[in-house]
């Protein structure tokens, strides 16, 4: 949720590199700030050496690694660029590592031991820099990179691949890696050994400090001939334990059995993508057909869908805000794809016949799903990774595809992020919704909108001049084609004329031999009085000589007169041509009056601009003199300002908190409503289960009552036995007492006994029927009470036995089913008290839990009447700061 101010000031000032520049932050989304995506040529115009950008922008919802560089020309490969981390205080993955700062970050670049521009193509990359320092071949042993790590702890290492032009195979001897996190976004944990990483990428992993204490390799090692290998230390840098010798590493490198592999990259969220699980299920699929034109190491330009990336003058966002309605009408033709809001667009890429592969495609202002990976043939829609740059392979048979949701509307760079292909023109622009730019991003100054407003008026001149050169070089093209008429109507005029001369003189030497015919001579016979003047009379001869001569005289003058008609109709054509060439003089003239007035909007446009440089200027001047003067009064007026700025947006920010409060009032109120709902709903699960649990009290205090007067019942059958029984041992003592006092003998005695048993037997007899049958009803009893009360847990009855044996006397049968019943009757007390006991715990946690439930609700109630007095005062006051009376 940070938000961002930087202020970029160029000082460049080395002839051989770039002098303008452009900062470009790799992977911020840039909602509502397009303009300050930094992308020359798309976004803004380059920053001019000695001038200064404030790139202003914010990041709501994302965390991550990113890094930042220039995006004009090849200027990055030159050095400009490095690392941009935002950290999460609630990552998810935090439990995953116990270190995680600056010391963590490892960069990976080439180096080019000249400047960029000034190397041919294609480009030999020197050394590879790991965190900036790095080894060549046949180099010195200079320093190396070094990171220090503790036995037993664990690190998130993030990983940047700030590259120009190769691909890295990077891997740490001994240690495995697992992934969390790719180009900013959180990923399920995928444990690798090495990975290949291309221009552009990022990934963050988790290494454990989990080996003998030393010295290990960290090796990245390019996909260029010349720099393969690590010999001498080339393409390394050292992971160091605490304790370890301040040596090179010596470890080996064992073969890769776990490398990365695009297809196993899954999103911690585990969404799906965008659109429907099939191919072409979106609004707007685009395929882009890859190409080369020019000669496999000389240089050319690349093509996509038949078209070249030309950088245009007037960056294709300044197009837009200055009054271009459609992609049509953007700049460079055919590389600006118009793309609608809120629609899913499905991108297809295969590599085609585009050299140097594979080709790391950056996309700016949004990630996208990765639904088909190089090197693979299966689609993944139900959870692909999102990410900002994918390689798109070099087999025949790839076709990487990609789908994003359209939410950021502006014009927004896809382009190879090998830097030397994009500057031979593999990008393309998608323009997306671009009737809702201008309103998207706002601008955040006013010194920005009146440069909008100049770039707007020198677009339109650009407008103006694209449409009037063509008609000045056509005209000029038919102004040259009257010149050339005009001369060679001149050619022939003079060339007539010459004609004519000839026919006049030709005619006047006809006419002259003529007139030395008709005067007499001695050869003719003529009689001719010269004062009378007749009319000479001739002979034969002489008239025939005379018809001849007037023959001629006649084809004289009918060569004449087609000469004269000949000069009439070039005189003629000579007259509509100098008609048409001063139709054209004034056509030129009034073209040449347009550019001037062109020319002059241009002027004026450029004094325009130039006043607002010099009214900057002279802004920045008054400033420093400010500074430098101190004067009070102009201090006190900024400083007010300042205030005033600060406290608008300060007001501005509280503004946004309150609305923000009352959309978490809202939020929350909706929350509470739910809970309330919910509590509601546990309330009465809770009265049902307290409704139950009574229910089945009361059916335990009737087993228990029936089961009270069953025992009472069996204990006066019982003691009814007792009596009997010692009614009959009575009996039988007076009897046996009797017959021993009245008969001594033995036989006397015996008959005796018999004859008291036998008497004993009668009176017993129905005792005993009565006691069976009394025996028997209790047993039913005993055994229908415990099949009801067994329903939940079981009760196991003693039984005594109803009659003695032949070895037991009345006293043991007494004495055992005594203990048998007051057993019995224990063991129902104590499952009733168990019983009771569960029945009063469920009762304890059913009261608390209504009580925490109650006072739930009673919280949820106060929060939510908080809430409601807060949002009310809060109204209250909006409402009478815009200056309404608040009545009830």
């Amino acid at each position: 949720g940070a938000n961002f101010q930087i202020n970029v000031v160029d000082k460049l000032e080395n002839e051989t590199m770039l002098k303008s520049t452009s900062v470009h932050w790799h992977g911020i989304a840039q909602h509502h700030s397009n303009w300050a995506d930094g992308t020359a040529s798309v976004t803004q115009c380059p920053i001019a050496s000695g001038d200064s950008f404030l790139y202003e922008f914010n990041v709501p919802d994302q965390a991550g690694t990113f890094w930042y560089h220039s995006h004009l020309s090849l200027q990055y490969c030159d050095g400009l660029r490095g690392a941009f981390i935002v950290y999460d205080p609630e990552d998810p993955h935090a439990y995953m590592y116990d270190v995680d700062n600056e010391d963590t970050i490892i960069t990976l670049a080439d180096w080019y031991h000249a400047p960029v521009e000034t190397i041919p193509v294609p480009p030999t990359v020197d050394s590879t820099l790991i965190n900036g320092l790095g080894r060549y071949p046949s180099g010195p042993a200079s320093e190396l990179a070094v990171i220090n790590v503790q036995t037993g702890k664990r690190y998130r290492f993030r990983l940047i691949a700030m590259v120009c032009d190769p691909w890295y195979t990077f891997s740490i001897d001994a240690h495995n890696m697992t992934i969390i996190e790719v180009d900013g976004i959180n990923s399920q944990p995928l444990l690798i050994d090495s990975m290949n990483i291309y221009a552009g990428q990022r990934y963050s992993f988790v290494l454990e400090a989990n080996q003998p204490v030393g010295n290990y390799w960290i090796r990245a090692e390019p996909s260029v001939p010349n720099l393969s290998g690590f010999a001498g230390g080339i393409n390394s840098a050292i992971l160091r334990y605490h304790g370890a010798p301040n040596t090179e590493p010596t470890s080996q490198q064992n073969p890769s059995v776990m490398p990365l592999n695009e297809v196993n990259l899954h999103p911690l969220d585990n969404l799906p993508a965008p659109g429907l699980p099939f191919t072409g299920g979106v609004d707007y699929p685009l395929n882009l057909n890859m190409g080369f034109n020019g000669t496999p190491g000389e240089g050319g330009f690349f093509v996509i869908n038949n078209a070249t990336f030309n950088p245009p003058t007037v960056p294709v966002l300044l197009q837009i805000l200055s009054g271009a309605k459609t992609a049509q009408e953007l700049l460079p033709a055919g590389s600006v794809y118009g793309i609608p809001l809120n629609a899913v667009i499905e991108l297809t890429i295969p590599p085609g016949t585009a050299l140097d592969g594979p080709h790391p495609f950056h996309l700016h202002g949004s990630t996208f799903s990765v639904v088909r990976s190089a090197g693979s043939d299966v689609h993944n829609y139900k959870n692909p990774i999102r990410r900002d740059t994918v390689s798109i392979g070099t087999a025949s048979t790839d076709n990487v595809t990609i789908r994003w949701e359209t939410n950021t509307p502006g014009p927004w760079f896809l382009h190879c992020h090998i830097d030397f292909h994009l500057k031979a023109g593999m990008a393309i622009v998608f323009a997306e919704d671009v009737p809702q730019v201008a309103a998207a991003n706002p601008v955040p100054d006013e010194e920005s909108s009146l440069y909008i407003q100049l770039v707007a008026t020198q677009v339109e001149l650009e407008r103006i001049k694209e449409r009037t050169d063509p008609e000045i070089a056509r005209t000029q093209k038919r102004l040259a084609h009257a010149l050339l008429d005009i001369s060679r109507l001149r050619r022939e005029t003079v060339t007539l004329n010459a004609l004519l001369d000839d026919a006049i003189a030709e005619r006047a030497s006809i006419i002259a031999a003529i007139g030395e015919l008709g005067r007499p001579s001695t050869s003719c016979s003529v009689t001719q009085t010269i004062s009378e003047q007749p009319a000479p009379s001739f002979d034969i001869d002489c008239l025939l000589t005379s018809s001849v001569a007037e023959e001629v005289i006649v084809d004289t003058r009918v060569t004449i007169q087609r000469l004269q008609s000949e000069v009439e109709n070039q005189k003629t054509m000579f007259t509509e041509a100098i008609q048409e060439l001063e139709e054209l003089h004034a056509e030129k003239a009034r073209l040449g009056a347009d550019l001037i007035q062109s020319r002059a909007r241009c002027a004026e446009a450029n004094l325009l601009l130039q006043t607002a440089h010099n009214d900057y200027n002279t802004f920045k001047t008054n400033a420093r003199q400010l500074d430098s003067r101190r004067i009070k009064d102009l201090r006190s007026l900024v400083f007010t300002l300042f205030v005033l700025w600060h406290l608008t947006r300060y007001m501005g920010t509280r503004l946004a908190v309150v609305m923000r409060a009352q959309t978490n009032v809202l939020s929350r109120w909706r929350i509470v409503s739910n809970q309330k709902v919910e509590a509601r709903r546990d309330l009465l699960r809770v009265i049902d289960v307290n409704h139950d649990l009574r229910h089945q009290l009361q059916v335990q205090s009737t087993l228990r009552k029936e089961y009270k007067g069953a025992a009472k019942k069996w204990h006066s059958e019982y003691h009814k036995s007792i009596k009997a029984r010692d009614l009959a041992t009575n009996k039988f003592r007076a009897y046996h007492q009797h017959a021993n006092t009245r008969y001594s003998s033995t036989t006397t005695r015996l008959l005796t006994g018999l004859l008291i048993l036998w008497r004993m037997c009668l009176v017993l007899t129905p005792q005993l029927t009565e006691a069976r049958a009394a025996s028997r009803a209790l047993e039913d009893t005993v055994a229908e009470i415990a099949k009801k009360a067994a329903v939940k847990e079981e009760i196991v009855v003693k039984q005594p036995p109803l009659l003695p044996t032949s070895d037991e006397s009345y006293d043991d049968m007494y004495r055992s089913s005594t203990v048998a019943l007051a057993a019995t009757l224990l063991s129902l007390r104590k499952n009733q008290r168990e019983k009771s006991k569960y029945v009063e715990a469920d009762r304890t946690q059913l009261r608390a839990r209504v009580a925490r439930i109650q006072e739930k609700i009673r919280a949820i109630e106060a929060v939510d009447s908080a809430y409601r007095r807060v949002l009310f005062q809060q109204t209250k006051s909006h409402i009478e700061d815009d200056g309404f009376t608040w009545s009830k």
